[in-house]
């Protein structure tokens, strides 16, 4: 039998109506009631569109409000204590507010104090495996109380049912709700994996009221089987989920359930192949089928036709999750028959997608009047990601039934087209070599060693001890959103719109005299986003008008798309700094100081810029990432020409990038370091490379960061409590190069004390030389207000000349 489904859809409904229904409760524009009606709207929009489209079993349980594992550990009940006073009622609107204030943190009246700085931080947030979503980081204890606290995966898969749709419950897994978790107490020495098996009974409950209300099928969902896990973790997987099964089986003997109609349970893996976690993963008898990725797991075809599978259901991941470019469907369908059409008949088949296909936009009907026609016409979002399995589906389908084709012929002509389209848009005989060159023109390495350069710069910038600076961004306030929109829509001309830009630009500038910053930054209020950006202005890369993709909360990202060799036709950032450096000069000759103020032109890196990007899939990511590289060298060369001697070169995304398998890292790392490389080198010694990481552990990529041969680092550590410490021994050999490991969580909107400030500074010189130790925010103030901003870098500041006071320095 051929059925077909998907993993997952995206949450952020028309015209973002997710998006904007949170921001609108938050703001208390809308009541909890009219929160949860939006939600139910585009659950049912969802619902809908899925089964006209010829979606067989409909997912439900993909939608969240906030974030899917946030939603399991508030239904289990794994809480930190720091919310223990937090209120926690039974009406629908304290459950929301508790919710979000796990997930944006509590003020400080919350806890029933209101002292100035008395705030509950939120959860840690990291990137859910390898993609550009975030997840929050559960946290349990020996404290922690498991136990459901709710049902509501049960209650929508009862609305959808009543609805009329064939709906498939879809959960996270207990393996991967453990992974992601850690312990809220950092020096806890157990291990987090004994407590796996504490979830289960939890488990059983919730999938034995599915079965009681008439499910036939949960998908459970074990990414985890993507990575590389050592035997500790298989096993605790193992036993786990046979200890579920043997739950099951004994509750239902007590009357739970439903013992004459059993709930088949459908175990998925996705981003990867199984590998050498695939033996254990389908020999637990309590799984009646298997998910398999096969765009990004093909080296698993061979054990899947030595198993067999009788009697039991495969579900083929056929169809891209992750990238735009429209199926090719007949070379899908001759990967079928090719691997999978001697398949025992008593295996059910499911065509699906590889991933959920939460990774994409909503539908490439909205680009129709912006793109190059020619473009338009080989992209696919998530909806049509759902024809086209419905599509693949029927021609299978039709093929094993009666062994004719059925052909999709614009389909089939688009995919010829497509190589036509990219030699076209390809940049005539691209070189190998920067056209813009610099001091070291002929390396793609720096000039002298860091420890050369720290010396020719501390002369140079003669910075007080624990500089303080900002990671970039200033909030992107209505004003200027209004006049981009206006620019955009054709109201105003790209003048009047320049006009604006510089206008903030000088009111960011004269705040930050005001707060005495040591290191400006110019805002980027130019900027949406810190890649769309570089995708609007490097030829071979696209910006959709409507391509919008969660990437947590609230916050949704348009990544561009990468269609062609990826060069720079024009200076990108150099206008705004010039400008940005004759207003600071001009502000210095109007008080008639003498004294030296350093800007930090900041520009994204070439390993972020192509991992947030949806980039070609017919040449190696390597490749694309090297053509990026090579355009941000050329303008850092150019910034240094016009007086730019900071330059941040951000690459938080270089920690996702890594290979989930253990074994593909190594030759990762060497690609991402070599393009980080290649983009920074090529200027003088005096001028100083920043970057910024956020999300990223520390340790894990210690190798990287060292390769990258930065001169200043500066990392996201206050919203995961400081984890990266963990790993490392007191002392002043960590790291070498100067460090920002930030003073305050820029994600929460609580104004952090110089209480809490200090103790981090001085937690951190514990492990680095202070004379390396640089003070700033976590990570960019985009998405605060600028009444949140300025006396949170007010309590910052202070601190830092605080410390230098008890250094002696003034």
């Amino acid at each position: 039998m051929i059925s077909s489904s998907i993993v997952g859809f995206p949450r952020v409904g028309s015209d973002r109506a997710h998006k904007f229904a949170l921001e609108k409760y938050w703001r208390k524009k809308i009541t909890v009631e009219e929160l949860v009606e939006a939600g139910k709207k585009i659950k049912l929009r969802n619902w809908e569109f899925e089964s006209k489209a010829g979606i067989e079993q409909i997912v439900v349980g993909d939608f969240s409000y906030y974030d899917h594992i946030l939603d399991l550990a508030v239904a289990f009940n794994v809480i930190p204590s720091r919310f223990k006073d937090v209120k926690r009622g039974d009406g629908l609107e304290d459950k929301f507010e508790f919710y979000f204030s796990l997930a944006r943190g509590a003020k400080s009246t919350a806890n029933g104090n209101n002292i100035e700085g008395d705030s509950i931080h939120p959860l840690e947030m990291t990137k859910w495996f390898d993609t550009n979503y975030h997840c929050l980081v559960p946290e349990i204890s020996k404290h922690t109380e498991f136990k459901l606290t709710n049902k509501d995966l049960v209650e929508e898969y009862v609305h959808a049912k009543n609805q009329g749709y064939n709906a498939k419950p879809v959960i996270v897994g207990p393996a991967t709700f453990i992974y992601f978790s850690k312990f809220e107490d950092n020096t806890s020495t157990e291990s987090k994996w004994d407590y796996l098996n504490k979830l289960i009974p939890l488990y059983a409950d919730l999938i034995l009221e599915l079965e009681k209300n008439g499910a036939k099928m949960i998908q459970i969902d074990e990414p985890i089987l993507a990575t590389t896990l050592d035997s500790e973790v298989l096993d605790a997987f193992d036993r786990a989920y046979k200890l579920l099964g043997g739950l099951i089986e004994s509750k239902r003997n007590i009357g739970y359930g439903d013992p004459y109609y059993k709930i088949k349970l459908f175990l998925a893996n996705y981003y990867s192949s199984y590998d050498e976690n695939f033996d254990v993963a389908t020999s637990i008898d309590i799984f009646d089928g298997f998910h398999f990725d096969l765009v990004n797991g093909i080296s698993d075809i061979p054990k899947i036709l030595e198993k067999g599978f009788k009697n039991k259901t495969l579900s083929l991941g056929l169809v891209d999750g992750r990238n735009v470019w429209k199926t090719d469907l007949k070379e899908r369908f001759n990967f079928f028959i090719k691997n999978f059409a001697g398949l025992d008949p008593s295996v059910s088949v499911i065509i699906n997608s590889s991933c959920s296909l939460l990774h994409l936009p909503l539908t490439v009907k909205k680009e129709k009047d912006y793109l190059e026609t020619d473009l338009y016409r080989l992209l696919s979002f998530a909806s049509e990601k759902v024809i086209e399995i419905s599509q693949l589906t029927t021609m299978i389908s039709v093929y094993r039934e009666s062994r004719s084709l059925v052909a999709f012929d614009e389909n089939f002509q688009d995919s010829k087209f497509k190589k036509v389209f990219i030699c076209k848009h390809s940049r005539p005989n691209p070189d190998t070599k920067p056209r813009k060159t610099g001091p070291n023109e002929d390396k793609f390495t720096r000039i002298s060693s860091f420890q050369g350069r720290k010396k020719i710069q501390n002369e140079y910038f003669n910075l007080p001890i624990y500089p303080t600076t900002t990671i970039g961004s200033f909030p992107q306030t209505t004003d200027i959103r209004s006049k981009r929109r206006a620019y955009k829509s054709g109201e105003i001309t790209y003048e009047q719109y320049l006009d604006e830009i510089k206008r903030k630009i000088i009111d960011c500038i004269h705040l930050q005299f005001e707060l005495d910053l040591d290191v400006f930054v110019n805002g980027e209020y130019e900027r949406t986003d810190m890649v769309e950006f570089f995708g609007e202005n490097l030829e071979g890369m696209e910006v959709t008008t409507n391509g919008w993709v969660q990437s947590y909360g609230s916050r949704y990202v348009k990544p561009p798309i990468i269609f062609a060799h990826v060069y720079r036709g024009n200076p990108m950032t150099c206008e705004l700094m010039e400008f940005t450096l004759k207003t600071i000069q001009s502000v210095l000759d109007s008080i008639g100081s003498t004294k030296k103020k350093y800007v930090k032109a900041i520009l994204t890196g070439p390993v972020t810029i192509v991992k947030w990007s949806f980039p070609r899939n017919d040449i190696p990511i390597s490749e694309v990432t090297k053509q990026v590289a090579m355009a941000i060298r050329e303008e850092v060369i150019d910034l240094e020409a016009i007086g730019v001697h900071m330059i941040q070169v951000d690459e938080p995304a270089i920690r996702e990038g890594l290979p989930l398998k253990k074994k593909d890292q190594d030759e990762y790392k060497q690609w991402a370091i070599e393009s980080f490389r290649t983009a920074t080198s090529g200027i003088n010694d005096f001028t100083q490379i920043h970057t910024h990481m956020c999300y990223s552990d520390f340790y894990e990529i210690i190798e990287i960061i060292k390769g990258l041969d930065v001169d200043v680092l500066t990392i996201e550590s206050v919203k995961s409590n400081m984890k990266f410490l963990n790993n490392l021994v007191p002392g002043k050999e960590n790291y070498e190069a100067g460090i920002g490991p930030g003073a305050y969580d820029v994600h929460s909107p609580a104004i952090p004390s110089k209480e809490e400030i200090i103790q981090r500074i001085k937690q951190y010189t514990k492990y680095f030389d202070k004379k390396s130790v640089w003070i700033n925010p976590d990570c960019g103030n985009k998405t605060r207000t600028e009444a949140e901003l300025k006396p949170a870098l007010q309590n910052m500041i202070a601190v830092a000349k605080q410390l230098r006071i008890q250094e002696g320095e003034n």
